[in-house]
C-alpha cells in the first residue's frame, strides 16, 4: 500500500509539474515546486475530490 502511494504521489507531482510548466513555458526547476503545491497529498481528500458524488446524489 505504501509503495503504491509513493509512486502515485510521485506520478501526480510530475504530471502536475508538466501540465503547469508546459503551457506556461516555465523552467523545470520552477515547474516542480508549482507541481508540488497543486498535487493532492491526502488520499482520503483526493479520492473524494476525484470521484466525488454526482450532482444528482449531492
Amino acid at each position: 500500500m505504501a509503495l503504491l502511494l509513493v509512486f502515485d504521489k510521485l506520478g501526480m507531482w510530475l504530471a502536475a509539474s508538466a501540465l503547469a510548466g508546459w503551457p506556461l513555458r516555465l523552467f523545470v526547476w520552477t515547474a516542480l515546486p508549482l507541481g508540488a503545491a497543486v498535487t493532492l497529498t491526502d488520499p482520503v481528500v483526493s479520492s473524494s475530490i476525484v470521484t466525488g458524488p454526482s450532482p444528482r446524489n449531492a
